[in-house]
């Protein structure tokens, strides 16, 4: 081998050198984008799961014909409150709020036909 190179393997192995580190912080950005993504995801999926096991409750509750106006669900992430107003001749309108261990809040309002004894319509606020 010649050791007359005359400075051609310094540049050629820093500009493979960069183009890997390159490759590898696109690689991590990446990677924590995904990750912050489904973590989001998660959050929201226990939101809506934890809305609609309160929803259920208090949709049961009113069927049996309780009168009960305030009450809360404790979940093992959260805790859902809700109260229950009238909202009309034949309408009852459940607002529901939960609080999360990550300091997340959310609000969800259901409406409950008394007539027809369930849930006609549901809104939720993030």
């Amino acid at each position: 081998m010649s050791m007359n190179e005359k400075g051609f393997m310094f540049p050629v192995t820093l500009c493979i050198l960069l183009l890997f580190t390159i490759f590898l912080s696109v690689q991590l950005n990446q990677y924590v984008i995904e990750k912050r993504s489904l973590i989001e995801i998660e959050h929201f999926e226990r939101n809506q799961y934890y809305f609609l096991q309160s929803l259920q409750q208090v949709e049961k509750q009113l069927q049996e014909g309780s009168s009960e106006t305030l009450g809360s669900f404790t979940y093992e992430k959260g805790l859902v409150t809700y109260s229950i107003t009238s909202g009309g001749s034949n309408l009852l309108q459940i607002t529901l709020r939960s609080k999360f261990d990550t300091t997340e809040e959310a609000m969800g309002i259901g409406y409950y036909n008394k007539e027809l004894k369930k849930l006609t319509k549901w809104l939720e606020r993030n």
